[in-house]
């Protein structure tokens, strides 16, 4: 089966591939992904210039009963998680 570039799939390890990185956040150079940039763009963060950034799906971390601090955990080992396909076909845009 051929990926997307840019596709997100479950797998149930936190480890990247050669053709998978987990979703962690991550700035990216533009200079060396620039197909998935022109996918991307910096909605997920990134100066637009140099770097962008993967989206964020890691699990929240509830911080107490208000949830007033919230941050982003790694995945436990019976929790599926999310990859961003970096090898895959460039999807067309019709």
């Amino acid at each position: 089966m051929d990926m997307y570039l840019s596709q997100i799939i479950y797998l149930p390890f936190s480890w990247d591939t050669t053709e998978t990185v987990p979703c962690r956040g991550q700035i990216l150079d533009i200079q060396h992904h620039e197909a998935l940039y022109s996918l991307l763009g910096t909605r997920w963060g990134g100066d637009g210039q140099k770097t962008f950034a993967l989206p964020d799906l890691r699990p929240w971390n509830d911080a107490g009963p208000d949830y007033g601090h919230r941050t982003r955990r790694e995945w436990h080992s019976d929790e599926l998680v999310a990859h961003m396909v970096m090898n895959g076909v460039y999807p067309s845009h019709g």
